[in-house]
């Protein structure tokens, strides 16, 4: 099993912190819309 390149490894990592960040905002949004952006918790 070799070892895979650098930049193949680098693009896996990004491309999942961009996934995890792509869903807090989808969240963020929701709760935008549920409570409106003036909303204090």
């Amino acid at each position: 099993h070799r070892l895979k390149p650098i930049r193949e490894r680098f693009h896996e990592i990004i491309q999942y912190h961009i996934e995890l960040f792509q869903r807090m905002i989808d969240e963020l949004i929701d709760n935008f819309d549920k409570y409106g952006p003036y909303t204090i918790n």
